[in-house]
């Protein structure tokens, strides 16, 4: 992924853009772009979506086409779709651009091109299991007499939030569910004998 991402930072009236190319490759945006130039790299064409409040990802073509778009894959109006040569680049700012490199190696990003911080992630129904902890304070459910297993089920099929973690209480077979994990409180992940904490994998 490193070798087909392309970054460049860019200054102009104070604001700071990072373009990188998805890793499916010879694909476009389909969307209609509201302005078309022809640019000899991404760089320039970088510069030219940074001259337009409502740039958010661009199309590029070598020599052919830097076709500016007002929307980005992860948006969910258009999707990727195969085009000889052209590579489809997300658009990222200040707020955003530190994040890009905890994305690039996710399976949503190597498969779909979805690698910008902005399309979040995908809850999966797997669960990384840390026995003796549990997270105090943040319970949104509760059940009662239930298996960890049924827990974790409960958590991952969850419809009336989003469910993250669970804290499973070994010895009464208590559930609690929850819409925070370790890393969104961790001064509240603590120790305890009885508890088993478990949460999802966002991938």
């Amino acid at each position: 992924m490193h070798s087909c991402m392309f970054r460049t930072a860019l200054s102009q009236n104070y604001r700071t853009a990072f373009s990188h190319a998805v890793p499916v490759k010879n694909s476009k945006l389909s969307v209609t772009p509201l302005h078309i130039f022809s640019e000899s790299s991404a760089l320039l064409c970088t510069r030219k979506c940074l001259e337009f409040d409502w740039c958010n990802s661009f199309n590029y073509k070598r020599y052919i086409a830097c076709e500016l778009l007002d929307t980005y894959l992860c948006d969910g109006v258009a999707a990727l779709t195969s085009a000889v040569g052209y590579r489809y680049y997300d658009v990222e700012f200040n707020e955003t651009s530190e994040n890009i490199e905890d994305y690039i190696n996710r399976k949503r990003c190597v498969q779909s091109g979805k690698c910008s911080p902005k399309c979040g992630c995908e809850w999966t129904n797997q669960f990384i299991v840390i026995p003796g902890m549990y997270i105090a304070g943040f319970t949104d459910k509760v059940m009662s007499s239930v298996t960890m297993e049924q827990c974790q089920n409960a958590c991952a099929s969850e419809d009336q939030f989003q469910c993250k973690s669970i804290d499973y209480n070994n010895g009464s077979s208590a559930c609690y569910l929850s819409t925070v994990n370790k890393d969104d409180q961790p001064q509240e992940f603590k120790d305890s004998g009885t508890y088993i904490y478990s949460e999802r994998i966002c991938q």
